[in-house]
């Protein structure tokens, strides 16, 4: 009786393992490059990032700016820098990340967000 419980319990879990499928969705996603964009004065000079150190650095920077509260500015209309951020995914995916000067970030078009105080002096002391 025992030997039948731990035959049927292998067999099952062997048959479970050949249907499944890799797990995917953002979660199982990994960077394989960065692109950052500057624009001044109607100019634009980007870089992209395929090394790991160069890549972790742009996300660690990415993950402290972190969004604020809302913003009412019409940044389009400004003259300021802009940088822009995109981070591509092993699955084609990508996200963009826009950022004013020192003040706004924007995700993937959404709403501009005031960036906090206190994560930009973390960033520039």
């Amino acid at each position: 009786m025992k030997k039948m419980s731990v035959f049927l319990l292998v067999s099952l879990l062997l048959s479970g393992c050949g249907k499944r499928e890799p797990p995917t969705g953002p979660m199982c996603r990994v960077v394989t490059h960065v692109q950052v964009a500057v624009t001044s004065n109607g100019l634009t000079h980007s870089v992209t990032y395929t090394e790991d150190p160069q890549i972790e650095s742009v996300l660690c920077y990415l993950r402290l700016l972190e969004k604020g509260n809302r913003s009412d500015m019409d940044p389009d209309s400004s003259r300021a820098n802009i940088y822009e951020i995109t981070v591509f995914y092993s699955d084609g995916q990508h996200t963009t990340y826009r950022q004013l000067h020192d003040q706004l970030l924007q995700t993937d078009g959404g709403p501009w967000q005031i960036i906090q105080k206190a994560k930009l002096e973390l960033l520039f002391p």
